[in-house]
């Protein structure tokens, strides 16, 4: 038989490697709310540093992906900080950018490590990107490897908040006062595809960041915090899923009281559901007109038998994706196969079914 030590397990090599080189961090990540962390799920933050020592179990089936991070880890180490580091205009320098130049900030108890500091910049330091005034000598950079098929109109939500709580961190105990943090977006399959976002400090974002920690901090429990997740889209990649829908479930009453309102209240429900009403039928109607205007790009693309169309101002690209590659579950069950012991109950979610109506009977 031969020797497991001689034969290649080139995934498990890979999985060793990455195991083994860790990023070290010389404060506990768990005493802070870090800036990557600070407009995400309150919640997911919560049982990431409490969860397992409060009791909670993250999900047995979770497995945490290292694909995306070691490729933003790659990215940003061989090739956008080096080209910064090389070809930024003279006079100027870019702090922060290798491994051992890298800086924690703790500011109470929020945290920030940026990935790059340009000095030395004139006010005109990025006019091409709308800014006439850059307001001080320097700016903030955070870099991003992008998912190809990812949709860019502007920066991600969480990235916003990430550079606002790097910039009030930074503004707050450094001799510097950047007034703008340049999100890079770099494509993670065509590097020459660069999306520059530039923020400017809110003080207002940088108060609720703090706000956010001092809520993180305060709650003893995770069913002290509103699971953001829910509407972020975040819940799919969170290993507490099952966890955080059973204090969901909890959540919800499950008797119902004819006499539970004034009132004074039952009309501010009435608001409410008019204006959640509202706002159902506003997003159906931009929904119905974005479909339409994608008809007429479809049809402009069609006619001129190209699948993309580009100039300065803007960009489109269509094409087919095939569809995913799934078990064809009726065909097993009809093929006389007993998927029953293979079957498992989801997490529930909950559900709220809403109605209004002006006139009354």
């Amino acid at each position: 038989m031969t020797n497991s030590s001689t034969i290649f397990d080139f995934k498990g090599m890979f999985q060793a490697y990455v195991d083994e080189h860790q990023k070290v961090w010389d404060h506990d990540r768990a005493s802070t709310l870090g800036a990557s962390e600070a407009f995400g799920c309150l919640r997911k933050a919560w049982f990431d540093k409490r969860g397992e020592d409060a009791g909670y179990k993250p999900d047995e089936d979770f497995v945490q992906g290292w694909g995306a991070a070691e490729r933003g880890n790659i990215m940003e180490e061989h090739w956008v900080v080096p080209v910064l580091e090389t070809y930024n205009p003279e006079g100027t320098r870019f702090h922060f950018g290798s491994k051992e130049d890298q800086v924690t900030y703790v500011y109470g108890a929020n945290s920030a490590t940026p990935d790059g500091l340009f000095t030395g910049c004139s006010r005109d330091a990025l006019s091409l990107y709308g800014v006439d005034d850059l307001e001080a000598d320097c700016f903030l950079v955070e870099i991003k490897s992008i998912d190809p098929r990812s949709k860019l109109d502007e920066e991600k939500a969480i990235h916003h908040g990430q550079a606002q709580q790097q910039l009030g961190i930074i503004r707050s105990m450094t001799e510097h006062k950047p007034m703008y943090c340049v999100i890079l977006y770099i494509n993670a399959s065509f590097y020459d595809e660069i999306t520059p976002f530039v923020v400017r400090f809110d003080e207002d974002y940088w108060r609720s960041a703090r706000i956010r920690a001092k809520q993180l901090n305060a709650a003893k429990d995770a069913k002290d915090i509103y699971a953001e997740g829910i509407l972020m889209d975040g819940c799919e990649y969170c290993k507490w899923k099952t966890a955080c829908a059973g204090i969901n479930k909890a959540a919800v009453p499950t008797k119902e009281k004819k006499s539970a309102f004034t009132e004074v209240q039952l009309q501010e429900l009435r608001d409410l559901a008019r204006q959640e009403r509202q706002a159902d039928a506003d997003m159906k109607a931009a929904k119905e007109r974005r479909d339409d205007l994608r008809v007429d790009m479809k049809d402009m693309l069609s006619r001129a038998q190209t699948k993309k169309a580009s100039d300065d101002h803007f960009k489109i690209s269509w094409v087919w994706q095939d569809g995913r590659e799934t078990v064809d579950t009726k065909a097993m069950e009809a093929d006389g196969i007993d998927l029953s012991k293979y079957k498992k109950k989801g997490n529930g979610f909950e559900k709220m079914t809403i109605s209004y109506s002006d006139s009354v009977e």
